[in-house]
């Protein structure tokens, strides 16, 4: 007996990665809580917590990458 569920989950909303980094950098500049801005662009607070922490640790990569450079090109000298 072969039984097949229909499964009707609404698809994930996707947000482009110029949105996201929008609402970042309100969320960072403008003193505008993270539930606030959140409310008013329609997303969970949750959810731009998580794009905040992200961009975070990508700055962080990005802000180390010139010193490991550096150190790799010195050890080749």
């Amino acid at each position: 007996m072969d039984i097949k569920m229909a499964t009707n989950k609404p698809k994930r909303k996707t947000y482009s990665d110029e949105f996201k980094e929008f609402l970042v950098q309100e969320a960072i500049s403008s003193g505008r809580s993270i539930a606030s801005i959140a409310r008013d662009n329609g997303i969970n607070q949750n959810l731009l917590h998580n794009w905040k922490r992200a961009q975070k640790a990508k700055q962080a990569q990005t802000d180390q990458l010139p010193t490991l450079i550096r150190t790799c090109s010195q050890s080749f000298q």
